[in-house]
């Protein structure tokens, strides 16, 4: 049975406030919330809710670009397929549950190299991908989920409203950031991937001392790194994954749980989660735009089985070197993904 929660929703929504800049750092946490008891409402926030807090890092700080991947793949292929067959370069990928060749990913590569193409080109050959588009993506706005409008005894989200709401822009500070090193990009990825272990887990997993561990993650990733913080207070039912112009982040924005918008030149795309109620409602609020006349599409990808329709995953920092540079080697990555590749053609035909 779950502990009751005793104190205003206003409090709460405090605290989640902080958690997007602090993370769960309890001293920070408090310090900005000192009248508050703070350990006990973020405690039961993990135990009632399930609460999971990942770090959010600017890729171009890191010496990354974040390139959109449209393709038309086999119909059998999972989205935890297509991040096998790209080693794992990606950030998310998404599958159309109603149309199941269309594929949508975001693609990590260094600064100024499209040598991902070949890849992608790989899959082409294998005949298991038929086309790709891709789009450098340019403008990344961040969303909190609306959780002023979410019941926290529940754990749902309440209906859409009218207002539209603001993006929240992570910045690097230029003049604080800290080029990061093996540690800080080992540790930042693995507390994107595992959100629910202790630092000092984290650091038993890297196979770093504690004490190392904590040095980096308190002088370097939370004060010259990090930019901000995801919060997570629900499981998701399914993604959308909505292609859109501009003009349409603020219409959007009405979605309780749309959480990022990024932008190519000539388009953007939006990334909603949903829970199962929210499912039609947010649907016929796509399909009343398109009525509209919007150029507007989207994915619609449920989150079970998983990894079948929807992947994220985190900085590919098994790439990153003690040297501090990024080693993405294609000719090594085509190599590696040969025997999925092999034994895809084998169950796809």
């Amino acid at each position: 049975m779950h502990p009751v929660l005793t104190v205003e929703k206003s409090q709460v929504l405090r605290v989640v406030n902080s958690l997007f800049v602090h993370g769960d750092n309890l001293t920070e946490l408090s310090k900005e919330n000192p009248d508050i008891d703070v350990p006990s409402i973020v405690n039961w926030l993990r135990t009632h809710l399930g609460m999971r807090v990942f770090p959010v890092n600017d890729p171009s700080a890191l010496g990354l670009s974040l390139t959109l991947v449209t393709m038309a793949c086999s119909p059998m292929a999972s989205a935890k397929f297509i991040y096998d067959a790209l080693g794992g370069i990606v950030s998310s990928v998404v599958k159309d549950v109603n149309s199941p060749r269309r594929f949508s990913l975001v693609v990590y590569f260094p600064h100024g190299s499209r040598d991902f193409t070949s890849l992608l080109n790989n899959l082409v050959e294998n005949e298991l991908c038929s086309s790709y588009d891709i789009a450098e993506i340019k403008e990344r706005y961040y969303y909190k989920p609306d959780y002023e409008n979410f019941d926290f005894e529940s754990g749902t989200f309440g209906e859409m409203k009218e207002e539209e709401r603001d993006p929240m822009r992570y910045e690097v500070n230029s003049k604080t950031f800290l080029r990061p090193d093996w540690v800080d990009v080992n540790l930042q990825g693995k507390r994107q991937e595992r959100a629910d272990l202790s630092l000092k887990e984290v650091a038993i997993e890297l196979g770093l001392p504690f004490k190392e561990a904590v040095y980096h993650w308190t002088k370097h990733v939370e004060k010259r790194q990090v930019v901000g913080y995801n919060v997570w207070l629900f499981r998701s039912a399914f993604r959308l994954t909505v292609y859109h112009p501009k003009e349409l982040m603020g219409r959007l924005s009405r979605i309780p749980t749309t959480v990022l918008t990024s932008c190519a030149d000539d388009v953007c795309y939006t990334a909603a989660l949903g829970q199962v109620h929210q499912l039609l409602p947010t649907t016929t609020f796509l399909s009343q735009l398109v009525a509209e006349g919007h150029d507007l599409t989207f994915y619609l990808s449920p989150t079970k089985p998983t990894w079948e329709y929807v992947l994220t995953a985190t900085i590919p920092y098994e790439y990153f070197g003690r040297d501090g540079e990024w080693h993405f080697d294609v000719d090594t990555i085509t190599r590696k993904v040969e025997p999925i590749l092999r034994k895809a053609r084998e169950e796809f035909t």
